[in-house]
């Protein structure tokens, strides 16, 4: 008895004399039911000591056990996260009888020195720990005893059984990583069947679940839950590693999977097999929309059930991101593209397009049905890029197109004329990402003005291109736009407080612009409109408060048109922020004056005193401090409000009352921040998709619009440019010399610049009847004689020789521009002065009044003029002659670069003869010459104009065109048919065909070129 008694199965109790066995079953662990023998307070005082020793005992002998059975739960989470990814156990199944081990069960006789004074509480407490935990034991016995799908050899189980009899017996010391190492690849297998191993009945045999079991038992595979990733409508397994087994097990179960509309499979290393078994199971579910296939390999395989897949299923939207793949796997995997009825959206970023792939994209873009595509980072070639662009032109349908990482340049900028024309006649075109696009200044000017006759764009992204500090001034002043920093969410570097930002010229960009780059990149970059991409992000809003590094040197034009209630939001803005990319919402702010309270403890506010400009401003955090009026809504409740479009993320907010208190509401949440009180906002992602907006989409009937013709780059003298043109020539005028008074010589030059204009079309007339681009001497004496300026008292021919020569010295340095012995702009305005003061040298009059009687009794009365604007403006400035110079404007711009010089972008007069003789146009030089100068437009500064004269641009060929069709063609016909029988000679001469007419819808946009 007294060997029982020293059993480990027995506790003593010294005190009591009373020994207790443990009770012991099969499944579970019991402690000794230890008697109180009712022991007196009095006994308590005495034994105060020892019991304080037994609870001691107790406690610790609690804490092994927690200890031990918590370790095998953190063990078996641990392994859940992290699971072997080796399947060569699973092989050559063989069944084992677990009936005949029995397992020992843990140990737990520690010894109390002495007894507790309240034995049931402690044993009550060890007990429901210890049932708390048992679950965990027999799970893992279960395990073990498992024989069909625990696939594994006998003498290898026996070992694991043996091992975790062993380790469930160390109390003392709960070291299992020898036993966990074994079961780590099988641990997949275990989180399967606590899934899914409940009772057969409890899904039907055509479930995806049960499909998807039985499947992965003919792969002799584990069942990993995977299906588990199947969250509304969305099946998401990105980096998700799948091999051909697991795959086909996958595609049977899509099979199955009714209400399923989207897949990700992002980053799994399918192999082409793998793809093509999935592509299967997609293929004949037809509910299927969205296919996400990025950074997997593309085959001839996959290429085959790819084609398949676009013919049968509904499928909307493709993403094939930088898969791996050989140039003739992809052309294959895109041929079927084009005959798809239902595809909206294409993503093919990085695969690297060849000629052939591009031939694919062209014609489905060509079908109207795509409203985003992505071809960024693909190395196009020049070629397909026309080709591309060409189509783009026509297209009508496509809004978000993301080009960025590809060529763009070229030596004539024609790609650069054709995105100008794209932005110009496109009717939906949202947003275009060319950064990195090599993109240099001349193509930037070409592209803003297309840019600004967009009805539609309101994001254009030039990141990374050619672009210097001077073309971007000038874009701005072009486009009326406004720089600015942008605004930003806490997702910044820092939050500054307004202390710091007394200084305003202080701000920089890099200060104002670090923002969150990873969640720039994860939600935005070229997926502009992606609902379903939060689905690839856990928690999008934790993401956006995260203050990460990063600079942002962006270069992005955006607008937003149709939302009114943001004020200047219809304005183009110069940020290196994009609302679209990055998901920016419109939030509307509505406060009352009773709910606000002011902000104690604000330490010397001032903020460089906030200027009173309403009852109450808003100061917050998104755009570093600046005030930002509140527009008053109900005076007599004291109501404002505001629509702001701002960023997602955290924002703060203070309200400056009067200019002098700074306030919060009650109406929004508050915190503390900066040891003072500030309102806080969380603005979402925008979730819902862009369209072009109603207002901007109204329909009127066709007028001629200059700004949207082909003659908008071509600028017209207005009051502005005389004024520039003037103030250049004053510069070289001697009239100083002549009229010694200031304010009589300021009178002259009004009288001068009042009659710029027309003295300037004489000008030209005689130019380009001379020498042009100046005026010869006897030529200029003929004009004396035609205006009859000659007398017999004054101004006879001498006079006007000697005249002549003073005003052709040269007082400066030599003018390159100058010729001599002719007279160029400047000396033409001089001599005129010259010519009154000496004809009228005799009569009461001032220089300036001398000035004005030889050009009303004289000049203007007898002088032919160019009427070069008139002609422009009455002639060519029409509908008609627009839709036949567009309709051609492709084969125009090939003449042009044939017909241009080959250092330069220009026609020379030598050209144009070329051009016009080929065309067996009859048409003498001097005829050819007016014509040649009418079109030209007007030169700011003629002293500096690097030999413009000579060199015709594109805008003035048209001109050009237009003006030689009404010389040539004397029939009693509209100038449009004059146009259209010239450009057939010239069209036909080079080997090219003239386009039909131009068709246009009421709006103006609907092209047809063919």
């Amino acid at each position: 008895m007294a060997t029982e008694r020293n059993s480990p199965l027995y506790l003593r109790n010294e005190h009591t004399h009373i020994i207790s066995p443990i009770l012991e079953t099969k499944d579970n662990i019991h402690l000794p039911e230890i008697k109180s023998p009712g022991i007196q307070p009095s006994f308590i005082t005495q034994n105060d000591e020892s019991w304080q020793s037994g609870k001691k005992d107790a406690i610790s002998l609690q804490r092994k056990i927690d200890f031990f059975l918590t370790e095998i739960e953190d063990r078996l989470e641990s392994i859940r996260k992290s699971p072997h990814k080796d399947n060569s156990l699973y092989s050559n199944p063989s069944p084992t009888n677990f009936s005949d081990i029995s397992l020992r069960h843990i140990s737990v006789t520690p010894t109390l020195k002495n007894p507790p004074i309240s034995p049931l509480k402690i044993q009550g407490k060890i007990l429901r720990k210890v049932k708390e935990k048992i679950e965990k034991k027999k799970s893992i016995e279960n395990l073990m005893r498992s024989t069909n799908e625990f696939t594994q050899d006998t003498e290898k189980n026996e070992g694991l059984i043996e091992d975790l009899r062993k380790e469930l017996q160390n109390t003392k010391t709960p070291l299992i990583e020898s036993l966990y190492s074994e079961i780590q690849s099988k641990e997949n297998a275990y989180d399967a069947y606590r899934k899914y191993g409940r009772s057969k009945n409890e899904y039907d045999e055509d479930s995806s679940l049960s499909v998807f079991s039985k499947k992965c038992t003919e792969e002799q595979i584990p069942p990993l839950p995977v299906l588990a990733h199947a969250k509304e409508h969305s099946l998401i397994l990105n980096r998700y590693k799948m091999n051909d087994q697991l795959c086909r097990a996958i595609s049977d179960s899509i099979k199955t999977m009714k209400n399923l509309m989207q897949i990700h499979l992002d980053e799994c290393g399918i192999s082409d097999q793998g793809g093509a078994n999935l592509l299967k199971g997609i293929s004949t579910n037809t509910n299927i929309q969205s296919l996400y296939y990025t950074r997997n390999e593309i085959g001839s395989n996959f290429a085959k059930e790819l084609n398949k897949m676009i013919a049968s299923a509904q499928i909307t939207e493709i993403n094939l991101n930088a898969c791996r793949f050989t140039p003739m796997n992809v052309v294959e995997a895109l041929k079927a593209l084009p005959l798809s009825r239902t595809l909206r959206k294409l993503y093919i970023s990085d695969l690297g397009l060849n000629n052939l792939a591009m031939d694919q994209v062209c014609r489905v873009l060509r079908k109207n049905i795509l409203t985003e595509l992505d071809l960024s980072w693909n190395q196009i070639s020049s070629e397909s890029t026309k080709k591309f662009l060409a189509y783009l032109r026509k297209n009508r349908s496509l809004k978000f197109l993301d080009y960025s990482w590809n060529n763009l340049s070229s030596p004539d900028s024609e790609l650069s004329i054709y995105i100008s024309q794209i932005f110009s006649r496109h009717p939906g075109l949202l947003h275009l990402n060319i950064s990195h696009t090599k993109i240099t200044d001349t193509d930037a000017g070409i592209i803003i003005n297309g840019l600004k006759q967009s009805n539609t764009l309101i994001g254009l992204h030039l990141t990374g291109n050619k672009i210097s500090r001077k073309m971007l001034n000038s874009m701005i002043l072009h486009l009326g736009a406004q720089e600015t920093v942008g605004m930003k969410a806490n997702s910044a570097l820092s939050v500054p407080h307004p202390m710091k930002f007394l200084k305003r010229n202080d701000y920089t960009v890099d200060q104002s612009t670090k923002i969150n780059l990873r969640l720039r990149d994860r939600m935005g970059r070229s997926l502009i409109t992606h609902k379903d991409n939060l689905l690839n992000i856990e928690s999008p809003t934790k993401d956006a408060d995260k203050r990460l590094f990063g600079h942002s040197n962006e270069l992005i034009f955006s607008r937003m048109l149709g939302k009114r209630e943001v004020k200047g939001s219809s304005q183009w803005i110069l940020s290196p922020h994009c609302w679209i990319c990055e998901r920016w919402v419109i939030y509307d702010l509505k406060i009352s004056l009773e709910k606000v309270k002011n902000v104690e403890n604000i330490n010397n506010f001032n903020w460089k005193k906030i200027r009173e400009i309403c009852k109450i401003c808003l100061k917050a955090s998104f755009n570093d401090w600046k005030e930002i009026p509140l527009e008053l809504v109900d005076e007599t409740l004291g109501k404002y409000e505001i629509s702001l479009l701002l960023p997602p993320g955290k924002h703060y907010l203070w309200f400056i009352l009067d200019g002098n208190d700074v306030c919060v509401t009650k109406e929004l949440s508050k915190r503390t921040w900066e040891g003072a009180s500030v309102n806080e906002i969380n603005i979402p992602l925008r979730s819902y998709e862009l369209s072009v907006s109603e207002a901007e989409n109204i329909q009127v009937g066709r007028v001629f619009d200059k700004n949207k013709s082909v003659f908008r780059n071509y600028i017209d003298d207005t009051d502005q440019t005389r004024k520039i043109m003037f103030d250049y020539d004053s510069k070289y005028y001697k009239l100083p010399r002549v009229i010694r008074d200031t304010k009589q010589l300021d009178d002259v030059y009004s009288v001068l610049l009042a009659n710029f204009g027309e003295i300037k079309e004489i000008f030209l007339y005689l130019s380009a009847s001379s020498n042009y681009p100046s005026i010869g001497w006897l030529d200029f004496s003929d004009f004396c004689d035609q205006c009859d300026m000659h007398d017999k008292k004054f101004l006879n021919k001498a006079a006007v020789d000697r005249i002549f020569i003073a005003v052709n010295v040269e007082l400066e340095e030599k003018l390159d521009d100058n010729p001599d012995k002719e007279l160029c702009r400047y000396e033409f305005y001089e001599i005129i002065v010259r010519l009154a003061l000496c004809k009228y040298q005799d009569l009461p009059l001032t220089p300036a009044q001398m000035t004005e009687k030889l050009l009303n009794d004289h000049i203007f009365k007898y002088a032919m003029t160019a009427k070069a604007a008139k002609f422009r403006k009455e002639k060519l400035y029409n509908l008609e002659v627009n839709d036949i110079l567009e309709a051609n404007l492709s084969n125009l711009q090939n003449i042009f670069t044939k017909y241009r010089e080959r250092l330069g972008r220009w026609l020379s007069f030598k050209s144009i003869r070329a051009l016009v003789d080929k065309a067996k146009i009859i048409i003498n030089d001097d005829e050819l010459i007016k014509v040649y100068a009418f079109s030209k437009m007007s030169i700011l500064n003629e002293m500096d104009s690097d030999g413009a004269h000579y060199k015709m641009q594109f805008v003035e060929f048209l001109d050009f065109l237009g003006r030689l069709s009404d010389l040539v063609c004397n029939e009693d016909i509209p100038i449009y048919s004059k146009l259209d029988l010239i450009l057939e000679k010239i069209l036909v001469s080079n080997g090219l065909r003239k386009a039909k007419k131009i068709q246009e819808n009421e709006s103006g946009s609907e092209i047809d070129d063919d």
